[in-house]
């Protein structure tokens, strides 16, 4: 080796030591930070699994119910009930004319907190 590419750098015994001391807690950082993610990873693997165990518990039922739709028989509606059924939904205009004809009611007044805490009040006493 060259003798100019060497370089030393002295430290103090305590900048060593608190070096050494901050390496070591960066170390520990790095380890918890690993160990998260691993946890991470086996909760999201399980979180999988349980997804896919109920998308197959779905479908089972999914199944179920249709071999049920099989056997059982249809209900007879009654004939004033299929009619409804068939009724076209009125056009918006239509409900939007029958919204502006109505009266609009106030439910609840804009009063200050102070005047609604007294009519609570008043609503107490005389109770």
């Amino acid at each position: 080796m060259n003798e100019e590419k060497l370089i030393h750098v002295k430290l103090d015994f305590a900048d060593a030591l608190e070096s050494k001391k901050n390496v070591l807690e960066i170390e520990r950082g790095f380890m918890q930070i690993n160990n998260s993610i691993e946890n991470f990873n086996a909760l999201r693997m399980n979180e999988l699994k349980m997804k896919i165990k109920l998308l197959g518990k779905i479908r089972e039922v999914s199944q179920i119910i249709r071999g049920l739709k099989k056997f059982l028989p249809e209900p007879k509606m009654p004939k004033i009930l299929m009619e409804e059924k068939h009724e076209a939904p009125k056009p918006v205009q239509q409900i939007q004319k029958m919204q502006k004809q109505m009266p609009v009611k106030r439910i609840i007044e804009h009063k200050s907190i102070d005047e609604q805490i007294r009519d609570i009040q008043s609503r107490l006493n005389s109770l």
